[in-house]
């Protein structure tokens, strides 16, 4: 994958970005979003179309997850993200490519917030560095806890890594969703707290700071991480993911999924550790293939499913089976030992 670095075009930015009126950076994103849902005709559309989207919960043996079945995903869940396909694609989150239409805040000089044209949700956003660069979760990761408090804790921010979910790996960028659409957030913040919690959730060495924990949760292994300090949760996550293996298909960096959310001035950090980007059965052919391309969201218990047959037939032994051979197993975290995590 090609390390170099494309300069924006600053004509094309200066037109993209809107004016901001002299409040929140909140009320200014949430200002973007209307205009954007009165102003571009796509996005308009593909609103629509995930208001018509339906779901189901299926109870797993630890959680439940959320199923939906969203055709307007169908083009990224099929995205090719191998080098040459890379190669060979013009890069569509480069300024230079970004719909005429499209609108963006500046975000501390470097990334700009869009809205996504695919969403998964209402509100989905993007937020893309204005060069071209690869997709690092240690470029992105000080920008996402930023945003994250930035934002008022209103909206969680998700990484997906260049061989586990990202359909533009050669462009750094991460995305963020409205509060309490991802369900697993939810979920561990109430697990940390009840006994039952205790026996899925291993507690490393807390402090005031901040408390961390491992687990392995219907086949998804998981570290997570709550705090007040973005300092503590920072570094905390930098030391997970010094001691994670890197991958032959992602040799820059572990392959992860990450998501930052919180509530009420306290910061929640989920990592997941990947060893595949799809389940086999997305490979076999009809009629058992099942287009299901797991990124941070679907490992965190939101499933999306771009065709309703899939979503039909899917039930919770296959779903147990995609996140086994997607998921690592609880090994991933044997060397982060018990001590000093204060």
């Amino acid at each position: 994958m090609s390390q170099e670095k494309i300069v924006p075009d600053d004509t094309r930015l200066e037109s993209l970005l809107v004016d901001t009126a002299p409040q929140s950076l909140l009320d200014n994103v949430q200002a973007l979003i209307r205009q954007q849902m009165l102003n571009w005709p796509d996005l308009i559309k593909a609103r629509q179309q995930l208001d018509q989207a339906i779901t189901r919960k299926i109870v797993l043996e630890h959680l439940a997850v959320t199923l939906q079945c969203n055709p307007g995903r169908m083009v990224s869940a099929q995205s090719p993200v191998d080098n040459e396909s890379i190669r060979n694609r013009h890069c569509f989150l480069c300024l230079h490519k970004l719909p005429p239409v499209q609108r963006a805040l500046q975000y501390r000089d470097e990334w700009l917030i869009l809205n996504n044209p695919a969403p998964l949700f209402p509100d989905h956003l993007v937020i893309s560095h204005r060069e071209h660069c690869p997709q690092l979760i240690r470029n992105a990761l000080p920008a996402m806890i930023a945003l994250v408090a930035d934002l008022d804790f209103r909206f969680s921010a998700f990484y997906n890594g260049p061989a586990c979910g990202a359909s533009a790996p050669d462009h750094l960028h991460f995305q963020m969703s409205p509060e309490r659409a991802i369900p697993m957030v939810e979920q561990l913040a109430t697990l940390v707290t009840e006994d039952a919690g205790k026996e899925m959730l291993a507690k490393l060495n807390g402090s005031r700071e901040g408390s961390c924990y491992t687990g392995c949760l219907d086949y998804r292994s998981i570290f997570f991480c709550m705090t007040k300090s973005p300092h503590y949760l920072l570094a905390r996550l930098s030391r997970v993911l010094d001691c994670l293996p890197t991958a032959t298909e992602s040799p820059l960096e572990p392959m992860v999924n990450l998501i930052i959310s919180g509530r009420d001035g306290t910061y929640y950090g989920l990592l997941f550790p990947r060893k595949a980007h799809r389940p086999a059965c997305y490979f076999k052919p009809e009629p058992d293939c099942m287009v299901v391309s797991p990124g941070a969201v679907d490992v965190a218990g939101l499933i999306i499913l771009p065709r309703q047959e899939d979503f039909e037939k899917i039930d919770r032994e296959m779903i147990t089976k995609i996140f086994q051979e997607v998921c690592h197993s609880p090994e991933v975290f044997s060397g982060l030992g018990v001590g000093n995590w204060g």
